[in-house]
């Protein structure tokens, strides 16, 4: 069995992938959003096992007896970049178990010269500061709203987050103003990013380094149109026993070598 950790557009494309290969699966998200819609073709119609799902946050003890329950072979990280405890957690449980770890990495785009890229929120703060911002746009998330209490606490910030009622519970267990919500998905269309930052009048724009299928592109060109500057948090590295993939060709390939 394979354990997939997804909740992803990476994640839902090795779904497919592992549907096209008439491979059984178990997947797994941090919320309950359950299965992608996939499509089985040809033998994978009668002779696939379906696929299972699971939900939850997992800790190593958890994690561990899933993987013995499950009897779970090879893990795929399909997971967000920024889950950096997830990562973690399947490292050292991986490790422990001697569990093989194949990870789907985005596609990212080459950094770009007129972005200011920090290491965390700490240092974004100090940039923020040093730029003299008094309106933010915040597209990190609403995990990160206590991140950057800091500053939201002297400046106006507006957070975009996903329109679902964990994310309204955690902006109000942080206190932030409900007023300064805005509820929605990033968008691949420019025009969409740049209304989004007229209508606030943001004077600067702060996300993650979050790829292609982030948008990110289409977020560094909108706070171009708008001549204001753009904070990017740089991406986490990989755990080191976690076997990088560039593309589902070679992930697709990896696996084929596996299940000989």
């Amino acid at each position: 069995m394979i354990l997939v950790f997804g909740g992803t557009t990476e994640g839902r494309k090795v779904c497919q992938l592992l549907t096209d290969l008439n491979t059984s699966f178990l997947y797994s998200t941090k919320t309950n959003i359950g299965l992608p819609a996939i499509n089985a073709s040809g033998e994978a119609k009668t002779s696939l096992i379906p696929p299972k799902y699971r939900w939850g946050e997992l800790n190593e003890a958890s994690l561990a007896a899933l993987v013995r329950e499950e009897q779970i072979a090879t893990i795929i990280y399909a997971a967000h970049p920024f889950a950096t405890q997830l990562a973690k957690t399947v490292a050292k449980v991986s490790e422990q178990l001697k569990i093989l770890v194949l990870a789907l990495e985005r596609t990212y785009p080459e950094r770009d010269n007129s972005a200011h890229y920090v290491a965390d929120y700490s240092e974004a703060i100090e940039c923020l500061e040093q730029l003299a911002v008094k309106n933010l746009l915040a597209l990190t998330g609403v995990q990160t709203i206590s991140k950057l209490k800091p500053f939201w606490k002297k400046h106006k910030t507006t957070f975009r987050i996903l329109d679902r009622e964990t994310s309204r519970t955690i902006a109000k267990e942080s206190n932030f103003p409900a007023d300064q919500l805005v509820f929605g998905k990033p968008s691949k269309i420019l025009a969409d990013e740049i209304e989004m930052i007229r209508s606030i009048g943001a004077q600067s724009v702060i996300c993650k380094e979050s790829g292609e299928s982030g948008f990110l592109p289409v977020k560094i060109e909108a706070a171009k149109h708008q001549n204001i500057p753009i904070l990017i948090i740089k991406r986490p590295n990989l755990p080191e026993n976690f076997k990088p993939c560039s593309s589902l060709f070679e992930l697709s390939e990896t696996l084929k070598l596996i299940m000989k």
